[in-house]
């Protein structure tokens, strides 16, 4: 009999001494080494609902087991992973990958996975990744306005507000009709507008507004608007770029004031071009030119932000906390940058320069700029979508696609949140052949909850 691994029984007929038959008893050892455990696993949410897991394995799997937590830590003890949820799978050629369905909505989960090879051994659990889930997105409720010069319908308009103090006013600047219109801000229903174009350096349809009165020439006219604001107390501001100046009225389109913007450099007076125009919480005026100018309500200029501004003619929005953000519409692959209004010092930025063109958090030709109560910023861009940040810059959500039904875009130009209703405004892309403009109105879940609509951030009473 053999001393190695096989043992060999024979039988003998032992009358005769011939061996008639011998059966090889061969014993096998069962296979109990466990594959590798996963060392690279990463994690990527896809919406509100959905993230995808991608891994590297060394070796082929016949079943991966996924376990799922929202504990950090839950997954690392064998008790945590035995009561964590858990999908279940076969290997396949795609199994380097696996989507994970019917999550929370914002919500960070943690994730680690097993593999099973045919012999049923387990491996080790793979190192943890997580990924937060999007917002739900906000959900469409009405569209108004049409391409053209009549009550109600737009010609390249650039910017939107909320104005008055009750009732309140939705306001668009009306670029290409030289005008402001004022809107209700329920149902987009057309209240009165304002405005007509004025070139004073040629006097080119510019009027005395009263004739022998306190009024000048031009008062309460514009040329090409450089942005629409308004303050706490229901007054509205609007960059004029052709006559480089900004004008002030109330909610309803009265006249109220008018300043230059200039700079001085070695006793030489400049004078600016404002492109853009935001009032912060204290009812600060912010305007974009060149520079970044501080007014106080009244004009007044209070400094002057030598702030690293995007381009030449960024869009701008202001927080709560004293910071503002800019962007730039020239660039294809643009950025938001976070500035603050004590020195202009660069806080942050964000946007993936090396990321596809419409990648989430990527910024293709961004647009203007909105910002909620808690902060949040809303960013328009030439995806044909909306895209939300937190204040750091980490993606929220998205939402909008190229077409023309409801919550879809052409172009998004602005973005207004007022509580929990979010205004878009939409025109065609230049060029496009295409005449889409108009107004959506969406309603958020990730705001205040509806109370009033269209109330404006901050309100004050006027003493």
């Amino acid at each position: 009999m053999s001393t190695g691994a096989r043992a060999l029984v024979c039988a003998l007929w032992v009358s005769s001494w011939v061996m008639v038959g011998c059966k090889d008893h061969s014993v096998v050892q069962p296979d109990v080494t466990p594959p590798p455990a996963i060392q690279i696993l990463a994690a990527s949410a896809l919406s509100d609902s959905s993230v995808r897991l991608s891994w590297h394995s060394a070796e082929q799997a016949a079943v991966y087991e996924i376990g799922i937590s929202e504990q950090p830590l839950a997954l690392t003890t064998d008790g945590g992973w035995d009561a964590a949820a858990k999908v279940s799978f076969r290997d396949s050629l795609e199994a380097s990958t696996y989507v994970i369905q019917d999550l929370k909505e914002a919500t960070k989960y943690y994730f680690a996975i097993r593999s099973q090879d045919a012999a049923g051994n387990l491996s080790g659990m793979s190192i943890i990744a997580s990924a937060t889930t999007d917002e739900k997105p906000p959900v469409f409720f009405a569209a108004w306005g049409s391409r053209g010069s009549g009550p109600g319908a737009f010609l390249s308009p650039v910017g939107i507000a909320v104005a008055g103090t009750g009732p309140f006013h939705l306001l668009v600047a009306d670029d290409g009709n030289h005008r402001v219109q004022s809107l209700d801000p329920n149902d987009g229903s057309f209240q009165t507008q304002w405005g007509s174009f004025c070139d004073l350096s040629t006097g080119t349809g510019c009027v005395d507004p009263d004739g022998a009165g306190p009024l000048e020439l031009g008062d309460g006219q514009f040329g090409s608007i450089g942005g629409i604001a308004t303050d706490s107390w229901g007054d509205v501001y609007i960059g004029d770029r052709t006559n480089r100046r900004i004008l002030k009225f109330d909610a309803t389109g009265r006249f109220l004031k008018k300043w230059d913007v200039a700079f001085t450099v070695d006793g030489v007076r400049s004078p600016a071009t404002p492109v853009a125009i935001d009032i912060d919480s204290d009812g600060d005026v912010y305007v974009v030119a060149g520079y970044i100018f501080v007014y106080d309500p009244e004009g007044t200029l209070l400094k002057r932000i030598n702030a690293p501004l995007p381009d030449a003619q960024p869009m701008m929005a202001s927080d709560h906390r004293g910071h503002l953000y800019l962007d730039s519409p020239a660039e294809d692959r643009g950025q938001v940058f976070e500035v603050s209004t004590e020195g202009g010092a660069l806080l942050r930025r964000w946007g993936d320069l090396s990321a596809e063109t419409c990648a989430r958090g990527q910024l293709f030709v961004p647009q203007g700029l909105g910002v909620d109560d808690l902060g949040d910023v809303f960013v328009p861009d030439g995806c044909s979508r909306i895209q939300k940040f937190a204040p750091d810059g980490t993606f929220l959500t998205q939402w909008g696609s190229l077409g023309s039904g409801p919550g879809q875009f052409d172009l998004p130009r602005d973005v207004l949140v007022s509580r929990d209703a979010i205004y878009v405004l939409e025109d065609s892309a230049p060029g496009s052949g295409r005449s889409q403009t108009r107004i959506q109105l969406f309603f958020g879940s990730h705001l205040h909850p509806r109370a009033n609509l269209a109330t404006p951030r901050r309100l004050r009473v006027r003493i």
